[in-house]
């Protein structure tokens, strides 16, 4: 199945379901934009029970166009996160050889 979009995010910092409302927000804003569903690959409703859960991230990641990580100290100091954003930056360098590719977007805060 192809994925719009992939959420990385530590668990940690969806305890309060943060994470889980801003996919929402976003798949409400893209579809009144689109004029249709956002196809995000959220491991809380893509991975089940007894699936092999690596595996599936790791299809996921293959399978989705953009990658939005929820950049946290708590995404920083975990190693899925990391090994998440690595895969997905490895696969990213070979779509951009035959290009397909897209490119990082980087949000800073500008003083003033």
């Amino acid at each position: 199945m192809q994925y719009d979009l992939f959420i990385s995010y530590s668990r940690r910092d969806n305890a309060a379901g943060r994470v889980t409302e801003l996919k929402n927000r976003i798949a409400h804003d893209f579809e009144a934009f689109a004029k249709r569903p956002l196809r995000p690959f959220f491991d809380m409703t893509e991975i089940h029970g007894m699936d092999d859960w690596r595996h599936r991230l790791l299809q996921g990641l293959r399978d989705s166009h953009l990658l939005l990580a929820c950049l946290t100290p708590a995404y920083l100091e975990s190693d899925y996160c990391e090994w998440e954003f690595n895969e997905y930056m490895k696969h990213e360098v070979d779509r951009a050889l035959l290009g397909e590719g897209v490119a990082p977007i980087y949000f800073i805060e500008v003083p003033g």
